[in-house]
């Protein structure tokens, strides 16, 4: 009797977890990164994506002022987030979890991740969660227009826990359990959106990288590693599906002549120059239909003691 008891609980428990899994998890790819470029999905063409903003503006504010930004005279026409804050290695490290649609999860944990790091002068040098997202953030998926606005939320709401912790315990908030202590989630004070391209290129400058869902358009078949991608209208209106981006930075170019974003695709060091591309700048801005989104990092205050002790 006691054995069918036992079993009839088993089963029950099951079921209530699979219930709380988020479905777009149930899609996560076991394979690994290759290390053939020409392997990996090449029509991936970028574009600012003009639907679905409203939905997030009615929700997320658009941040167009702050007393830690410097005036954009003092912001460098070049700017690279992994040169700026080497103590963070984990900046240009891309990040392979499965499935094209689960780059929104990956673009937020990494922008997060970083902007903790650099907000820690490099303590906290790790990858926020992906799975946790993907597992525990049930208004994200599947990957449309707003999933990283969702995500920010997600990490404002909750915080987010390392990878190894994650991994170890598997409890999904607001359950209680000990990985749920501030020592342990990593959480964001605000989510906001960035409208313009002084705003995005400040905002970066002084907190690190922001998350991006672009368009993949099919003319990106013919972008090289270290070649400059710039959207034709005319010969590539084929829109093929949605792609999550964190953005580290900026340049001009040759005589200034190609001004562009330096971006971390989601499908790890194994796709182009380490993981990283660049996009023409206008195709980014925001008042064109995109959205950008970040939030300022929590960063626990020391106490007078820690400060008198450790400085």
């Amino acid at each position: 009797m006691h054995r069918y008891i036992n079993l009839f609980i088993i089963i029950f428990f099951c079921i209530c977890l699979k219930e709380r899994l988020n479905p777009l998890a149930a899609k996560e790819s076991n394979s690994k990164p290759t290390d053939n470029p020409e392997q990996v999905n090449k029509s991936s063409a970028i574009l600012s994506v003009p639907s679905k903003i409203k939905e997030t503006e009615s929700r997320i504010p658009a941040k167009t002022k702050d007393k830690n930004w410097k005036s954009f005279e003092n912001i460098p026409s070049e700017f690279d987030a992994r040169e700026q804050w080497k103590m963070c290695t984990i900046i240009g490290e891309g990040i392979y979890e499965g499935l094209w649609e689960n780059s929104w999860a990956v673009a937020t944990s990494s922008a997060l991740a970083d902007r903790i790091c650099i907000a820690q002068g490099g303590q906290f040098n790790e990858h926020l969660s992906v799975k946790e997202l993907l597992f525990c953030c049930k208004d994200c998926g599947p990957l449309d227009e707003s999933s990283t606005a969702k995500a920010w939320e997600y990490y404002r709401d909750f915080g987010g826990l390392s990878g190894p912790h994650f991994n170890n315990f598997g409890v999904c908030p607001p359950e209680k359990s000990k990985i749920d202590d501030t020592n342990f989630r990593r959480k964001t004070t605000n989510v906001y959106t960035l409208k313009g391209i002084n705003e995005i290129k400040q905002d970066i400058f002084t907190y690190g990288p922001v998350s991006a869902v672009l368009r993949i358009y099919e003319d990106s078949e013919n972008y090289k590693t270290d070649d400059l991608y710039v959207y034709n209208r005319i010969h590539s209106t084929k829109s093929y599906k949605l792609q999550a981006v964190k953005i580290i930075g900026w340049g001009k170019g040759e005589d200034n002549a190609f001004p562009h974003w330096l971006c971390v695709k989601t499908h790890g060091n194994s796709w182009e120059a380490s993981g990283t591309f660049k996009i023409n700048l206008g195709l980014f801005d925001p008042n064109t239909g995109g959205d950008i989104i970040a939030g300022e990092p929590f960063v626990k205050k020391k106490s007078f003691v820690q400060r008198w002790l450790c400085g």
